[in-house]
This record gives C-alpha cells, structure tokens and sequence, in this order.
C-alpha cells in the first residue's frame, strides 16, 4: 500500500500537473490514504466517483462526472479480470469524450501481461497463432493515453521508463515492487536471515 501511494504521488507531481485523479472501484479502498498523505500539497480533485455497472447480458456500462471535462487526468485501475480490461476501455472512451488532456494510467496488475508474444497454438490447429493480446491492449490504451504506470509487469525484465515494441508513444514506467514486499515481510515477522525459496 505504502508503495503504491508513492507511485501515485510521483504521478500526480510530475509534470504536467494532474488535476484529476480517478479511483475505480477496484482500488476506491486506496482513495483515504492517497487523499491523507498529498493533503495540502496539491490541488488535484481525487475522486472515486465512477460508476460501472452492467446491462442485461452482461455489457459493462462506465459513467462518469462531469466536472472532469479537459482536465489532466490520472487513472488508478486494475485489468486483473476480463472485466476489469473491458472497464478500462470503456473508461477511456469516455474520458475522450470529455476531451481530457494528458491522460495517465496507474494499473498495478496489468492482465493479459503473459500473452506479449504470438506462440504456435498447436492444440487448436497446426497453422493456428495465438494472438499477442498485451500488444493490442497497449494499442487500445496509446489512442487515449501517453502514459502507463505499472509493477513488475511480465513483459520487461527490468524497471525504469520504457517502451514495447510495435507500440509508438506509448511510455510505460515499469515499478519495482520487490524490495517492498521483502521489507514487509522482514519487519512484520521480524526477520534475520531471511531465505526465499521459490519454484
């Protein structure tokens, strides 16, 4: 938690100035403590005050409030469902629709983050190809948004501001959380020698 509300600070610092900042209900629980630690040093609105609900046959719907119209914005999102991607699409056709400028998204858990590559599916058909789905998320997003903020996403093996290819313009800032979670653990089980073992 501590980590992500040091992502969202350095998002809303940078330049230009947010001024909006959108909470959906995925992370709305993150809202109170964003809200409490930037208190008085900044004027942005943080909101979390979208809707997103479903019409017969199980369409998503997004609205949003008005006064957010030609506003920088940042979006705090997850896409850990298939849900939560059809949400973040929507959500970025509506902020287009109000004209909002500088659009930045924060998606700590980016879906389909496995599926960077086009592998042989041999179980479905000797010439069948999996598609490349992170690639064309990405594609989606470039068209509404000139940046991405993410943790430890599958596709880049290291950290730092950079770029996937085939996706022009599209800057995606890639967050270490590691050391976070190794001092959470530390401290909360009070550790010595920590040793990880993992598969």
């Amino acid at each position: 938690l501590s980590n992500y509300r040091k992502i969202v600070r350095d998002a809303i610092f940078g330049s230009p100035r947010i001024e909006e900042v959108i909470f959906t209900p995925s992370y709305k629980d993150l809202k109170e403590n964003v809200a409490t630690q930037i208190a008085g040093r900044t004027t942005a609105n943080i909101t979390s005050d979208v809707q997103i609900g479903t019409f017969e046959g199980q369409e998503r719907i997004v609205k949003l409030h008005s006064e957010i119209q030609r506003r920088n914005t940042l979006i705090i999102h997850s896409t850990k469902t298939n849900k939560g991607v059809v949400e973040l699409l929507l959500l970025l056709s509506a902020l287009n629709k109000k004209r909002v400028s500088n659009l930045r998204c924060l998606i700590p858990f980016f879906g389909y983050a496995r599926q960077e590559k086009r592998h042989r599916a041999e179980d479905i058909s000797p010439d069948a190809v999996e598609a490349n789905v992170a690639k064309i998320i990405l594609q989606i997003m470039r068209m509404y948004c000139y940046k991405l903020y993410t943790v430890n996403v599958h596709f880049f093996k290291e950290e730092g501001h950079l770029f996937f290819s085939g996706v022009k313009d599209l800057r995606i800032h890639n967050l270490n959380a590691f050391d976070y979670l190794v001092k959470y653990f530390v401290d909360k089980y009070r550790l010595d020698h920590p040793f990880l073992l993992g598969p």
